[in-house]
């Protein structure tokens, strides 16, 4: 539920909360698959894109944005600095604690999760990137990992810290 649905059902919450806002720029959503088996999904989408790969700004990763216990990781800022003013402005107004971190290369094992998502076929191919997720807990890859453990509350104020990220994103880079 938390691995991989959070994402994927908050994606489609995203695309039907920006449905009418007027945004500088577009956005393209995709759900990928077999992220496990080698992010097969995600690089089948970088190496035959649907649009013109030049034209992707930035990508927003949800992967476990369900079980927060209060905390929202934003991943990408060490890699790409000029995102870091724009999560910290995010944080200073989102209903989760958003911390930003877990991208320091050469971080102790587990702390880097540079790799461990979809967004790394677009670090891959030079793209920035943010990666928004959660601790591993209990249920992490586990058939434990049900709806039943989700509190709607911090789901919620997950997604709506995604979708401060994703105002912020185009208020602040340049229109295209």
């Amino acid at each position: 539920a938390d691995d991989n649905a959070s994402g994927a059902v908050g994606i489609t919450a995203l695309a039907r909360a920006l449905r009418a806002v007027a945004l500088r720029h577009t956005l393209e959503f995709a759900a990928f698959d077999a992220e496990e088996s080698g992010l097969r999904g995600a690089r089948a989408f970088v190496a035959d894109p649907p649009v013109v790969l030049d034209s992707v700004d930035v990508n927003l990763n949800l992967d476990m944005v369900a079980r927060t216990a209060g905390v929202l990781w934003a991943g990408g800022s060490s890699h790409t600095p000029a995102l870091r003013p724009i999560l910290e402005g995010v944080a200073s107004r989102s209903p989760v604690e958003l911390r930003l971190g877990h991208d320091r290369p050469g971080a102790p094992e587990g702390d880097d999760w540079t790799g461990q998502s979809d967004h790394k076929a677009f670090h891959d191919a030079g793209i920035p990137w943010i990666y928004l997720g959660v601790d591993d807990h209990p249920d992490y890859h586990r058939p434990t990992d049900d709806f039943e453990r989700i509190i709607p509350s911090e789901y919620m104020d997950a997604l709506r810290a995604a979708l401060l990220t994703l105002l912020a994103l185009d208020e602040a880079l340049p229109p295209t």
